[in-house]
């Protein structure tokens, strides 16, 4: 299956969440931005992932970190504090 990285940042899609479901029938797999749940690449970004989210639509989660403001995103305590709200003790799938 293939796998779309970020989608919550395609804004040929955001317009319309269902849109997500539609591709899920398919057969992609959805990768969300953690950074997005942040507000870090705007609201439409956060709502869409939020979106994903709460509709188990989400296999994959990374992080995109290409720089230091990145890391300080997700070294921020209130953004912390919101990843834990919104992934709670879900487990994600993983790779070592």
């Amino acid at each position: 299956s293939p796998i779309l990285a970020h989608p919550e940042r395609y804004p040929y899609f955001i317009s319309n969440l269902k849109n997500f479901h539609r591709l899920m029938d398919l057969g992609f797999i959805f990768q969300i931005n953690l950074a997005s749940l942040t507000g870090y690449y705007g609201k439409d970004a956060c709502r869409a992932a939020e979106y994903l989210l709460k509709n188990n639509l989400v296999a994959f989660i990374g992080t995109d970190m290409h720089h230091e403001r990145h890391l300080r995103c997700f070294q921020d305590p209130k953004n912390q504090r919101t990843f834990k709200q919104l992934l709670g003790d879900k487990t994600w799938n993983t790779f070592l």
